[in-house]
């Protein structure tokens, strides 16, 4: 039987795990990518600048239960020509995966390009009817791209070599594969609310004794219009049932402010349009809660949203040995220490005690998925999986008809 132990952490990678992304040792640049395609002025390579031959991860070894051929891979990547991704990550998110990740492979250029939740799917397909080079590698969390797209047959049923490490409820799929697992929060204006919600029926009571000229004032995502705001819902009514429509009902009577993304909901709370923010994902505000003193965060104790950002090789890749290096990297302890670094939420079991706090000021800016279990209790996670009802159209129409009858629209 084959034997499975977790890699020691070497000591850069230990570093990399107390220093905030904005302050990593190396310098980086970004430029804009070759041309592989006509649509790579959209890409941007992020990679270190100085010379891979003198750093202490070009002498990382391979660990031990990784396969005997998987030298072969690493081998097949270099004849390659870089690895192109098609993902709703951010530039800043993976600037510090991207500058690990080429320091173990230098010969590896890799083009990130942020696209929309489902974009990145529709991109795929245009290029594939016009015969463009097009992505090695999506990496997005909507359920219902990610259920077409695999019903599909496009997916690479690759299964990784840290796949023992992965947990079940992160392999959504053949080839799919969660990467980092966001909590869904409420983040509050410090100066509005003295008692902070800590639930969806705290911020449903607010809504009631608030209700009058001095309401309180909400914003969230909208499930009407945003693939995202429709899949939060969607799982988390699923969770409560009725009394998730009756929390929904109380607080749709404040009206809300509907949005389309966590960044515009974050900046609602700073400039005073709303009070409570619901559904927020910790990479639009954690990474610079020490510049956001007025800002204050909550789980929701009642049914926490857990989102699967999550990772598939494609069948038609260009580049599918160098996507195999990047997804393999994703799912390793370094990979998911590099993954925290940029804001998202890690969820490797053995890297759960690393100290993750800014060490300079103590203000938490990364956090682990152990946390948030811990926090709210494991019967109290609603993982955001593959759910085929959320594609089908008569019961989709339906919920959103009565997502907005609550929300007053």
């Amino acid at each position: 039987m084959k034997r499975y132990r977790a890699i020691k952490l070497n000591p850069l990678i230990m570093t990399l795990a107390v220093i905030l992304s904005g302050c990593a040792s190396q310098s980086i640049s970004t430029q804009e990518a070759p041309a592989p395609t006509k649509h790579s002025t959209n890409a941007n390579i992020i990679q270190a600048t100085a010379s891979p031959t003198l750093t202490s991860l070009n002498k990382y070894f391979l660990p031990p239960y990784y396969s005997d051929s998987y030298s072969k891979t690493i081998q097949a990547s270099k004849v390659e020509n870089g690895l192109v991704i098609y993902s709703s990550i951010d530039d800043e998110s993976w600037r510090p995966v991207i500058e690990t990740f080429n320091e173990h492979y230098p010969w590896i250029q890799v083009s990130t390009i942020n696209l929309g939740a489902n974009e990145v799917f529709d991109r795929y397909n245009s290029d594939a009817v016009s015969s463009e080079r097009s992505a090695d590698l999506i990496v997005t969390y909507t359920p219902d791209g990610w259920l077409t797209f695999a019903k599909s047959g496009q997916i690479n049923p690759y299964i990784s070599e840290e796949d023992f490490f992965v947990p079940p409820w992160a392999k959504l799929a053949p080839g799919i594969y969660a990467i980092a697992s966001d909590p869904m929060v409420l983040i509050y204006n410090k100066d509005s609310i003295s008692k902070p919600p800590q639930s969806m029926e705290d911020i449903a009571k607010l809504s009631i004794a608030k209700n009058g000229t001095n309401g309180l004032t909400l914003t969230t995502y909208d499930a009407a219009q945003n693939s995202t705001g429709l899949a939060l819902n969607w799982y988390w009514i699923n969770q409560l049932g009725n009394s998730g429509w009756e929390i929904l009902n109380k607080i749709g009577k404040t009206n809300p402010e509907l949005n389309t993304s966590s960044s515009s909901m974050l900046s609602a709370i700073q400039n005073g349009q709303a009070q409570i923010a619901y559904f927020v994902s910790p990479v639009a505000f954690l990474p610079q809660m020490d510049q956001q003193s007025n800002i204050g965060w909550s789980y929701l104790n009642d049914g926490q949203l857990i989102l699967l950002r999550s990772a598939a090789i494609t069948l038609s890749a260009a580049s599918p040995n160098s996507a195999k290096l990047m997804v393999n990297f994703l799912l390793s302890q370094e990979g998911q220490l590099a993954l925290a670094l940029g804001g998202l939420t890690p969820f490797r079991s053995d890297i759960a005690n690393v100290d993750l706090f800014n060490p300079t000021d103590g203000v938490q800016k990364h956090i682990h998925f152990n946390q948030v279990m811990e926090a709210v209790g494991l019967n109290n996670l609603i993982f955001i999986n593959l759910d085929p009802d959320i594609n089908n159209l008569d019961k989709r129409n339906l919920f959103i008809e009565k997502w907005n009858w609550a929300m007053g629209k």
